[in-house]
């Protein structure tokens, strides 16, 4: 007797090889670079259509970049997800190490980001996850930034200008009176002719702390105020809040130290996140406890111990890529 094997037919996504998956994600870091000529596009045609998993393989990493980026394109950061996807030739190695991640981990936008800060890719100075750095200026200036911070640089016409992204930095400006050390954010922007401070996006606005000399700050509506040596101050766009002595200490990431003056803890938590790979979570209630204390940004799960030791709170570890921070039950 004669029996028939039905044929088995698997989708072109099943179990795609490796060799599809990398060359995929060379050919789309090409095409991102802006120079790809047309021989080149005619090539990509040609291996996209020489195999169907060729074809599924394109399709895996076109629709991972896309998803990692739609939560900005739909906040006030969709001109920052334009711009991280127009990536330079000299920064294919990054854009190419984040679709590896993307496509290997198979997560969500939020976690894929922890590992990889996406929508500073195309800074002209950046850093990681848990990576504090320092850049030397072209006038001899250096500026260090925090853990997933971003800046570019534009010196010329009189001002040497340097515009914070993300995250902080810490710049010590030589001092030049015939032209201004200018770093800027959305909020306004601090002037000095030449002193050692530190500048930071928040949340709700841009923060100042001056370690040597004076800064002047002028926020986008024009309002004016000097920062003393010792001193710091908080700023919008529309307004700027009277310098104080404490927050001075918002300067202290620079030595990888959080110092906390009767702070919440969601400030605490907020200046943990930039170096810690996961995502921390924490309730309403527990964000607005006090905390009291100076801790290691370098020792992020130390951190936690120290604070679950301290405060009536419980600390919730559901994997390396999740943390739970909520009131303890009593």
């Amino acid at each position: 007797m004669t029996s028939t094997v039905s044929p088995v037919v698997r989708s072109p996504t099943a179990a795609l090889p490796d060799a599809a998956l990398e060359a995929a994600i060379d050919w789309m870091v090409q095409m991102r670079s802006g120079t790809m000529t047309e021989a080149q596009r005619r090539r990509f045609d040609d291996w996209r259509a020489a195999d169907p998993r060729h074809h599924a393989a394109w399709a895996q990493v076109s629709g991972a970049l896309a998803n990692a980026f739609e939560p900005l394109r739909r906040s006030s950061s969709a001109h920052m997800a334009d711009a991280a996807l127009r990536v330079r030739p000299q920064r294919r190695k990054l854009l190419r190490n984040a679709l590896g991640v993307l496509v290997a981990a198979g997560a969500g936008a939020a976690i894929v980001n922890r590992q990889i800060p996406l929508a500073t890719l195309t800074a002209d100075l950046r850093t990681g996850t848990g990576e504090r750095k320092t850049f030397v200026l072209p006038d001899g200036s250096d500026v260090t930034l925090n853990a997933r911070s971003a800046v570019n640089v534009a010196y010329g016409g009189g001002e040497r200008r340097i515009h914070l992204q993300a995250g902080a930095l810490f710049a010590r400006a030589m001092q030049d009176a015939t032209a201004p050390f200018v770093a800027s954010t959305a909020d306004g922007q601090a002037r000095t002719a030449g002193a050692h401070f530190m500048l930071a996006r928040e949340e709700e606005g841009s923060s100042v702390a001056v370690v040597e000399q004076s800064v002047d700050i002028v926020n986008a509506a024009g309002s004016r105020a000097t920062v003393a040596a010792g001193m710091g101050l908080r700023f919008t766009r529309q307004s700027i809040a009277a310098p104080l002595t404490q927050l001075a200490d918002l300067a202290a990431w620079r030595a990888g130290m959080f110092v906390a003056r009767d702070v919440s803890l969601g400030d605490v938590i907020d200046a943990m996140r930039p170096y810690r790979r996961g995502l921390v979570r924490v309730s309403e209630a527990a964000a607005r406890l006090r905390v009291l204390g100076a801790f290691s940004l370098d020792d992020t799960d130390g951190m936690l111990v120290s604070l679950a030791q301290t405060l009536p709170i419980t600390v919730r570890r559901f994997s390396a890529l999740l943390v739970m921070v909520e009131t303890r039950e009593t």
